[in-house]
């Protein structure tokens, strides 16, 4: 179900002209939704779309959007 919520988002946003939006995919993480900025390419917000709101008791489902932030601190 995370990616039909994903998918819902994506077209929400899919009109915009000033936001181009990315899924983030590395070898051991996923993260569903990431803007780049305009110039340096670098994240500057991502989102972890989920279905439910388990991530809320599993605090472990986050994991993938922590590591991501750690790894590009000027994510907002």
């Amino acid at each position: 179900m995370g990616a039909l919520t994903a998918t819902a988002i994506f077209s929400q946003w899919q009109h915009s002209q000033q936001t181009q939006l990315y899924r983030a995919s590395w070898k051991t993480g996923v993260v569903n939704i990431l803007s780049l900025g305009s110039f340096d390419q670098q994240p500057s917000w991502a989102v972890e779309a989920k279905w439910s709101d388990r991530p809320y008791q599993v605090h472990k489902e986050l994991d993938n959007c922590i590591e991501i932030v750690q790894r590009n601190p000027g994510i907002k």
